[in-house]
């Protein structure tokens, strides 16, 4: 079982603009789910690296790495 976000990253995850996930490891991305038909689903992936967060969206070319 994959760990929960902690507190640092939640709030560096918002200082991106990014909603941190209620759960998980997903959540909508805020470049593209606004404008796309299923604006619910959870296509950015946030993965950690040793320098902090990276997120990448499945739908389209949002890529950043993050700085906890």
């Amino acid at each position: 079982m994959t760990p929960a976000l902690t507190a640092n990253q939640v709030q560096a995850l918002q200082y991106a603009g990014i909603a941190p996930p209620a759960r998980g490891w997903r959540t909508t991305c805020p470049r593209c789910s606004k404008g796309r038909e299923k604006a619910t689903e959870r296509c950015l992936r946030i993965y950690e690296t040793d320098g902090g967060l990276f997120v990448n969206c499945s739908h389209c070319p949002m890529r950043k790495e993050i700085e906890v």
